[in-house]
């Protein structure tokens, strides 16, 4: 089933990307005023759209809320283009890339939807795409692609960035160095999951080693 599209909380509230938090205050008040069951148009529909105007204003009236909101969305419009796009290129996939890397590099990693950028980088390189790549002989632009989603995916949680990087050690083959950077990026992220995977049981011990030493000192 595919995911349920993300809403337009700007559009809902009539505001554009840029508004300040004042305005969002404002435009929620007008649209509370408008849709309100106690004050405005009394149907489904106002009702419906009074939720909707309250649920963005959760969201855009908090900078940490909106911040991850506008990467989504973001990503969500260029998960779209990646999927919509009639004619695909190498150079049109590197062009792509480059925009990622770019936005990526604004972007909190330890609080970006992980999900929303790998469903991104699965459009970007569908089964599709990776036959234009690896059927081309552009091997620079192929260089390009994999460094640039390399990079972008520094933060990407483990489960999500392994079958990217399945992908790019494909695009990367027959370029020894970079094949041995994204094979050696893998190792050092499936390492990073496995210590985090047993960090609770470390810190169990630890702890009981701790009791223990605490209970024998008290006893002598």
């Amino acid at each position: 089933m595919p995911p349920a599209p993300l809403k337009d909380y700007y559009k809902i509230l009539e505001i554009t990307p840029a508004a300040t938090a004042d305005e969002v205050k404002k435009a929620y008040r007008r649209m509370a005023f408008k849709y309100h069951p106690d004050t405005g148009e009394k149907s489904t529909f106002a009702e419906s759209y009074f939720l909707d105007a309250q649920e963005a204003y959760v969201v855009l009236s908090n900078d940490e809320a909106r911040k991850k909101y506008d990467n989504e969305l973001w990503l969500a419009g260029m998960t779209s283009r990646a999927r919509q796009h009639t004619t695909v290129t190498p150079d049109w996939i590197l062009k792509e890339s480059i925009k990622l890397y770019n936005h990526m590099a604004t972007v909190d990693v330890y609080r970006m939807n992980h999900k929303a950028l790998y469903e991104y980088l699965e459009q970007l390189l569908s089964k599709q795409h990776m036959a234009t790549l690896t059927n081309g002989e552009e091997p620079s632009v192929n260089e390009g692609i994999v460094n640039m989603i390399l990079d972008s995916t520094k933060g990407l949680k483990y489960m999500f960035f392994r079958p990217v990087a399945e992908k790019l050690v494909q695009l990367s083959k027959g370029n020894d160095e970079l094949f041995e950077r994204v094979r050696a990026r893998l190792k050092a992220r499936e390492r990073e999951a496995n210590w985090e995977k047993s960090l609770p049981y470390v810190v169990i011990v630890v702890t009981l080693v701790i009791v223990l030493y605490m209970y024998f000192w008290a006893k002598k």
